[in-house]
């Protein structure tokens, strides 16, 4: 009776391999494993010739072609962007194909703006890649809810280039310019729940419940966010002061309070009609 032959599974997809269709991962391999599929490959784990020639085909994608210039050429300046770089941040996989926090497939995700990605990084330092896509019930007020935070997956470092870093470095100083420029930030998730109660008369739960049910009839401007319209709309119910006085503090001009306190009446006219 002939020997029996062993079968290996494929680390990545896990398919029962001959001796001649498979091969033991190497350094490269692993981190490939690592940062795209959140796989921790260990040492003399298998994969298929299949899975080795995507790997082989990204990496050989990635590498740029050696083309002769002549001088006058070799002083314009590259556009391209520099191979990665490592950095010591946790990073969500980079997906297109299934959502990067739930894993779920199917045509019903959204893209991530660079907004959310930015804000998940200041708040929770999480590195989104650009492209990434998630269930639209993840997202909440541009931030990613407190469910998303617990089940996204990240790795312990990330794989950045120069165009990733320009645009989170530029984002971030479009979100410090912001959050100084304006005295009264209710955008900004650090307001202690005695000072939403004093302004507005509600929890910070319950004012943000109220945002989510009138984010329907509302919408984010370049002026004005929805928080931000609500928020001036309530802090006149609690407090009676004029609009001059809430311009100030807000930091928008009268017409914006005026059209902020105009919008948030319909909105809860239209939503108390429609029940």
């Amino acid at each position: 009776m002939p020997p029996k032959s062993n079968y290996f599974k494929c680390v990545l997809c896990s398919k029962c391999t001959k001796p001649k269709e498979r091969a033991t991962v190497n350094k490269d391999i692993t981190k490939y494993l690592r940062r795209k599929f959140l796989i921790e490959a260990k040492d003399g784990d298998i994969i298929c010739n299949k899975c080795r020639h995507i790997f082989r085909k990204e990496k050989d994608h990635k590498v740029l072609p050696c083309v002769k210039t002549s001088k006058s050429s070799s002083q314009t300046p590259a556009t391209f962007s520099p191979p990665s770089v490592s950095l010591k941040i946790p990073s969500t996989s980079k997906s297109h194909a299934y959502c990067c926090i739930c894993k779920k497939p199917g045509p019903k995700l959204i893209v991530i703006s660079p907004d959310v990605r930015t804000a998940t990084y200041v708040d929770n330092s999480i590195l989104i890649p650009s492209g990434n896509r998630c269930c639209p019930n993840h997202i909440c007020d541009g931030h990613l809810n407190d469910d998303a935070l617990c089940r996204i997956k990240t790795t312990d470092e990330s794989f950045v280039n120069r165009t990733y870093l320009l645009e989170i470095m530029n984002k971030m100083r479009k979100k410090i310019r912001e959050s100084t420029s304006r005295r009264l930030n209710f955008d900004d998730s650090n307001l202690s729940e005695p000072d939403y109660i004093t302004m507005t008369g509600l929890s910070k739960i319950n004012f943000s419940e109220v945002c989510s049910t009138l984010s329907k009839y509302l919408k984010n401007t370049p002026a004005r966010t929805i928080t931000t319209t609500v928020a001036i709309f309530l802090c006149k119910l609690k407090s009676g002061m004029s609009n001059r006085f809430l311009s100030t503090i807000f930091c928008v001009s009268k017409s914006i309070v005026r059209r902020a306190f105009n919008s948030v009446g319909q909105a809860f006219y239209v939503r108390i009609c429609s029940s």
